[in-house]
């Protein structure tokens, strides 16, 4: 739980792709693979021509669909 808050506090006060981006791979490190497929589609459908971001699907096999 701390560990999410303050992912959210990170990509909320810096909203950026590369933040994004950090906090996926932070959730996958923690082996929390749901948290880091929701962020990362949320995060592609706020940056969906993101480079970086596409990259983290082609890791974890993740399509490229926006957020429902």
């Amino acid at each position: 739980p701390e560990a999410g808050a303050a992912l959210r506090h990170m990509v909320e006060s810096n909203p950026s792709p590369s933040s994004f981006a950090e906090a996926v791979k932070t959730y996958r490190i923690l082996k929390d693979d749901g948290g880091a497929e929701k962020l990362l589609r949320f995060a592609l459908s706020k940056y969906p021509t993101s480079a970086e971001l596409k990259a983290l699907t082609t890791s974890s096999g993740l399509t490229t669909r926006p957020a429902r």
